[in-house]
């Protein structure tokens, strides 16, 4: 599942940069910092749910 997962996230990343860089004009910088953003977003729900399968999302969980 880690591995399945972690191709999406790149997939996602991929996407995401695509997706900025030809819809909106920003500079290069802050479409490098959306895609990443979004993919470690992508990357931290998926493996909480379903490779660490983790559904608690109350903040003591969260901090440790």
């Amino acid at each position: 599942m880690y591995l399945f997962f972690g191709v999406c996230t790149t997939g996602i990343i991929i996407a995401a940069y695509w997706i900025f860089y030809t819809f909106l004009s920003l500079p290069n910088v802050v479409f490098t910092i959306l895609s990443w953003v979004i993919s470690v977003l992508f990357a931290y729900i998926t493996n909480k749910l379903w490779v660490f399968e983790s559904r608690s999302f109350n903040k003591q969980v969260l901090s440790h």
